[in-house]
């Protein structure tokens, strides 16, 4: 793969496992740890990582939940009712005035057994089918006492099949739009967690950069104490020869406690960029950690840049967010079309055809059901229409309008993401001007301390320049690594920009699923 960038290695070795990949250092007490291995640590462990998981699971399910609108549905429904009614004088005389001793009342009785099963299914089209069965136990005081009666208790049955047609609305366009915005909603969340992966990466890029920094700013300021700390020496070797006097002396060992000062300074920033890291990485505290983490790469360097419109194109094609709004479209879309079959009038097609069946067995019933004892069809139409013309286009009003945010969304990204790539590119080519002037400033803060230690060498110099030219050279130092660390992070931001971090960095993107 041809890289605009080249990351640095300090070693041979592949990337490694925060915990269990880790080189440790017994002499040194150090953990060396590699970008790589921070951000796979960071995108298995990092709470919002999990929490975006979360609800590509939630939605995946509620995906599950709309198709299964199409399943295939079993409804079973039974009941026992025991019903004692007193008679008015009609019902005692329909029923052939049969009146037993004692009961005054006139009592009409009913033991029945209703039960019902059924299964139902939608289909894309709306087609509502259902096939279905009731059976009944009958026990009344009619089938008991009356002569006409043929049986006691009484054991009839109904199978048969309806169907529903929605002819306006409900149709396919409606039941499938609710399928698809599902299973778009996955996909947008999936794009989600990915942007979020990406935002994870630049923070622990970000973070792994500052702490490269802060070491070799720690370093340098080392190196000062030290250059201060031999000035102090030989300061004093010349006091006791009455070569030089107490002021130099005393002003080489203000120098190594200033300096020294500075370096505590440094430390305590150390440690917040630490907990800065270990936090993306849902690790302990740094004071916790038995070994001292110790970044494993330098910075990057860069080689060769494509030109701005080739990276604006590439972006414009890569983002995860343009893929996003690009589904959230879809998805608008699809909500319309749902919402302007919602606001047609209902007009259904229904039908069924069943047969009865009566005995003195439960089971003999279903028999004579299907010996067609008797039959029944049916055919009709159902229509419903909101009378209130506003109230039932307002939800095609709002599916527009939700259409339109989102389209305007889109252009809004795609014109960020145009300016954040000339923003960090122009940024990235002043940076390369910078450290190359930052290189030269080095050269020359080294060539005039030498210049100044020659002078005070040879007894013509002053301890006190020496010691500003020491501190100048650090600080000019401390400014090229900054510069350095700074086009570190312009380089992410433009691999962020363009969409092409998961390729420069080689992280694999089935972990962030």
């Amino acid at each position: 793969m041809n890289k605009s960038f080249i990351w640095i290695k300090f070693s041979h070795l592949a990337f490694l496992l925060i915990a269990s990949n880790s080189i440790a250092d017994e002499s040194t007490n150090l953990e060396y740890l590699s970008l790589n291995s921070c951000i796979i640590q960071g995108l298995k462990s990092n709470p919002e990582m999990d929490l975006e998981r979360i609800n590509v699971e939630i939605s995946e399910n509620e995906l599950l939940k709309e198709k299964g609108t199409l399943s295939w549905e079993l409804e079973t429904i039974s009941k026992w009712e025991d019903r004692d009614k007193p008679q008015n004088t009609r019902e005692f005389i329909a029923v052939g005035g049969i009146s037993f001793p004692g009961n005054s009342a006139r009592i009409f009785s009913d033991k029945n057994f209703i039960a019902k099963e059924g299964l139902k299914k939608k289909f894309k089209s709306g087609t509502i089918f259902e096939l279905s069965s009731t059976f009944n136990r009958l026990e009344n005081t009619l089938n008991q006492t009356s002569e006409s009666s043929l049986y006691s208790p009484e054991y009839e049955s109904f199978t048969g099949v309806t169907l529903i047609q929605p002819l306006l609305k409900g149709g396919i366009n409606s039941t499938t739009a609710k399928i698809n915005i599902a299973n778009n909603q996955v996909k947008e969340n999936q794009y989600l967690v990915e942007i979020k992966a990406i935002n994870l990466i630049g923070e622990v890029s970000s973070s792994y950069t500052d702490i490269i920094l802060i070491d070799e700013i720690i370093k340098l300021k080392e190196e000062s104490i030290l250059l201060a700390e031999t000035l102090v020496k030989e300061n004093k070797k010349l006091s006791k020869a009455s070569k030089r006097n107490e002021i130099d002396t005393t002003t080489a060992e203000l120098a190594v406690f200033n300096r020294k000062g500075d370096l505590f300074n440094s430390q305590a920033i150390k440690t917040n960029y630490l907990n800065k890291l270990f936090g993306l990485l849902d690790l302990p505290p740094a004071s916790q950690n038995e070994k001292k983490f110790k970044p494993l790469e330098n910075f990057f360097s860069v080689e060769e840049i494509s030109s701005r419109k080739k990276i604006t194109e590439i972006a414009l094609k890569k983002r995860i967010d343009i893929l996003y709004y690009n589904n959230l479209i879809k998805s608008s879309e699809l909500n319309l079309i749902r919402a302007k079959d919602q606001s047609l009038p209902s007009l259904n097609l229904s039908g069924s055809y069943g047969a009865y069946g009566i005995s003195d067995k439960g089971i003999d019933s279903y028999s004579e059901s299907f010996k067609r004892q008797g039959m029944e069809w049916s055919v009709g139409l159902n229509f419903k229409m909101l009378l209130n013309k506003k109230a039932r286009e307002s939800e095609i009003r709002v599916a527009q309008n939700q259409l339109a945010k989102v389209k305007i969304e889109k252009e809004k990204a795609m014109k960020l993401i145009t300016l954040q790539i000339d923003s960090t590119y122009d940024q990235l080519k002043r940076l390369k001007q910078k450290i190359k002037t930052s290189d030269t400033a080095v050269k020359l803060a080294t060539q005039r301390l030498n210049q100044e230690q020659k002078l005070v060498s040879e007894g013509k110099g002053n301890i006190y320049k020496l010691v500003e030219q020491q501190e100048l050279m650090t600080r000019t130092k401390i400014k090229a690594v900054e510069a350095q660390a700074m086009l570190n992070k312009s380089i992410i931001s433009l691999w962020i920009s363009s969409g092409e971090i998961f390729e420069k960095l080689d992280v694999d993107k089935n972990l962030i699923q």
